[in-house]
């Protein structure tokens, strides 16, 4: 999905505006055209990418602004004296330079004021404006910002900021998701030190782009690897379960094994009670295959699970079925005790 508009409208306005004022001022030409195609591929990789640190990250490594302002550059230039008159061609004076930065900056503020959670961006931005309306000169303004570390402020405030960072690694602690938790983890960890780093404590987001792709590549294999196992453990405790609940003498009327006439009912519950246990075989061998030699019902993963409440089946019910495992093999029935346990749960009984 595109990435979010209002991050869009915040990160490309400031040109939107330019071209919109080079436009209005009559200005034509190639190099207006030039501006414009910039801005559409710039609006076009918005369109593309999902993620705002990606596409932060590509129009800054992807030569987009060089490319929209030495077309604005050359625009401002002819207007200024050169191109279609035949005039030397100037270079605009500090003073319109200042003014033309301060324009820029006030437009994106006022597109940040609406948008929430860019509390940072505003009050970087606020500080800029404020040094250029202090009456310094443009060279002295551009110092200021410079020894105040708010251009590489500014840049910080698209990565995300440590309090998102913190919340997600909260998020996978509570769902018990240890994988993404090591992950979310480690990112943190990596944006801390790279603000610490930082004289002004802000983030440089190309960097931490980079930095957030080798972070997910380096636990990308675990995160599959458990996203796998969770997946099959709940087929396999099914097995045993619906083997089980299948010499009950409610199977007849449980769901699980409802036909659309009472010989069909019958049909599945012989299936549950002579198929599961070889099923079950098959599954258990192709998990310790997969994922070694260790039983699956003493997995962390499931117990992160049963922690986290995803699994089905009560504690009692599953106590059952690990109970069951044993005795769940091919051409055997379940054992008289096992059975009486499960008849006290009752049809349709989780």
């Amino acid at each position: 999905m595109p990435v979010d508009p209002t991050m869009v409208d915040a990160m490309l306005g400031t040109f939107r505006d330019l071209l919109s004022g080079v436009r209005s001022a009559g200005s034509t030409g190639e190099d207006v055209d030039e501006m414009a195609d910039a801005l559409a591929a710039m609006e076009a990789l918005g369109q593309e990418l999902g993620d705002v640190g990606d596409f932060s990250a590509k129009l800054a490594g992807g030569g987009y602004y060089q490319r929209f302002t030495d077309a604005y550059t050359r625009v401002m230039t002819a207007a200024a004296g050169g191109g279609t008159t035949g005039a030397p061609a100037t270079i605009p004076d500090d003073e319109t330079l200042l003014a033309q930065s301060l324009q820029a900056y006030e437009g994106s503020l006022q597109q940040l004021r609406s948008m929430s959670g860019q509390e940072e961006a505003i009050g970087v931005l606020e500080q800029l404006i404020a040094i250029g309306r202090s009456g310094v000169s443009y060279p002295v303004f551009l110092r200021q910002v410079d020894e105040a570390g708010l251009n590489e402020a500014l840049g910080g405030t698209i990565t995300p900021t440590r309090e998102t960072l913190v919340a997600a690694v909260e998020h996978s602690r509570s769902t018990g998701d240890v994988a993404r938790g090591a992950e979310a983890a480690a990112l943190l960890s990596r944006r801390d030190a790279m603000a610490a780093a930082s004289p002004s404590g802000s983030v440089d987001p190309f960097t931490f782009e980079l930095e957030r792709f080798r972070i997910a590549s380096q636990h990308a294999p675990a995160i599959a690897l458990r996203d796998a196992v969770v997946q099959r453990i709940p087929r396999l405790l099914d097995l045993v379960i619906d083997w089980l609940d299948a010499h009950t003498s409610w199977a007849a009327h449980d769901d699980r094994f409802a036909g659309s006439d009472a010989a069909q009912t019958r049909r599945r519950i012989e299936m549950a009670r002579e198929c599961n246990p070889g099923f079950y075989a098959v599954r258990a061998t192709q998990f310790a295959e997969a994922f070694g030699p260790a039983p699956w019902w003493q997995r962390p993963e499931l117990q992160q699970e049963r922690a986290a409440e995803r699994i089905l089946w009560t504690d009692a019910r599953m106590q059952l079925a690990l109970d069951a495992i044993p005795a769940c093999v091919p051409m055997a029935t379940a054992p008289p005790e096992l059975v009486a346990r499960a008849e006290a749960f009752g049809p349709n009984a989780f």
